[in-house]
């Protein structure tokens, strides 16, 4: 909280205080009419640092775990561009962190929700910005939170969940798919 909104609740405590005293030592005033008057006063104070109230906005975060391959982001952008640009309408706060070149992830319990993009990497070989990443997830399916993995994304997160990830015997599998929502996710 910050320091101006700190003061106000004290001021508005102190304000309430005064009037709850002020209510109990004069028997003849009807009580509602001081709580008009509380409401009033504070109601003015607290509509003067309208500008100051905050509503946290939900934040959306796209881990980016990789690049995709030069010719094809030349053209078309990143996986993080895609998902953005479908993004497009939505409000809220979109960040986006990449854990391969040493940036930070934010506290899964300040996020809404997040989506992990691929990568060329494999979970198999548990690279360790790959091995902390998979514990900052496990911390977020703790706390509920919405996750979409895509390519290395939902290996990833099947290996934090504490799945078995591993190469698939009928080889490297590309392609893109359309993904519809099911009830339960709407």
């Amino acid at each position: 909280m910050s320091p101006a909104a700190t003061l106000f609740a004290l001021v508005t405590s102190e304000l309430w205080s005064f009037l709850a005293y002020l209510g109990a030592s004069l028997n003849n005033v009807p009580p509602f009419l001081l709580a008009g008057i509380a409401m009033t006063i504070g109601g003015t104070v607290g509509a003067a640092k309208i500008r100051l109230w905050r509503v946290p906005v939900k934040t959306l975060l796209i881990v980016k775990l990789g690049s995709t391959y030069p010719w094809l982001s030349n053209r078309i952008g990143g996986s993080d561009d895609w998902i953005i640009e479908s993004l497009q309408n939505s409000t809220g706060e979109i960040l986006v962190v990449s854990p391969p070149l040493g940036q930070e992830l934010p506290a899964a319990s300040d996020i809404a929700g997040f989506m992990l993009t691929g990568s060329h990497a494999m979970a198999t070989t548990q690279d360790p910005w790959s091995e902390s990443t998979a514990i900052w997830i496990a911390d977020a399916l703790r706390r509920n939170k919405l996750i979409l993995g895509i390519c290395y994304g939902h290996q990833l997160l099947a290996h934090a969940a504490g799945g078995i990830v591993g190469h698939n015997e009928q080889g490297k599998k590309f392609g893109i798919a359309e993904v519809t929502l099911v009830q339960e996710a709407k």
